[in-house]
């Protein structure tokens, strides 16, 4: 298999995008945990902000955002970019596990087209664009 899984972009940089996904989707999780939390509770915004919850989430979001800027500075925004919306997919997940919300129809139509513009972004890679 090809270190490259498209041209001038490494497969090792399309994987570490999807781990920023993952990333950014716990961050955006605990915020709304810690908001909500802080919201039934009563609490500060100055209490909200040395949260050491929140402050995870926070941190979770630079790690993200420093592979990123590794990823991007090996691969092609064209190809990694689009990959950033997996995170809609984890997001959507983990609110209906956690946060107890409701998965609708148009919900599930918006993951299935995710799912297949990522899909075949990664089969463009692995064909180095051809058809």
């Amino acid at each position: 298999m090809s270190k490259r899984a498209h041209k001038g972009t490494p497969l090792w940089a399309m994987w570490l995008i999807v781990v920023c996904t993952f990333l950014i989707a716990a961050g955006q999780t605990l915020m709304k945990l810690r908001v909500t939390h802080a919201a039934t509770t009563g609490a500060t915004w100055a209490a909200l902000f040395i949260d050491p919850l929140l402050l995870l989430a926070f941190f979770l979001y630079a790690v993200a955002a420093v592979l990123m800027v590794l990823a991007l500075k090996h691969g092609e925004l064209s190809v990694l970019y689009p990959i950033v919306s997996l995170g809609f997919i984890w997001v959507t997940l983990t609110s209906i596990i956690l946060l107890n919300e409701q998965l609708t129809m148009l919900d599930l139509g918006g993951i299935v087209c995710i799912m297949a513009g990522v899909s075949v972004i990664g089969h463009k890679g692995r064909n180095g664009g051809r058809r």
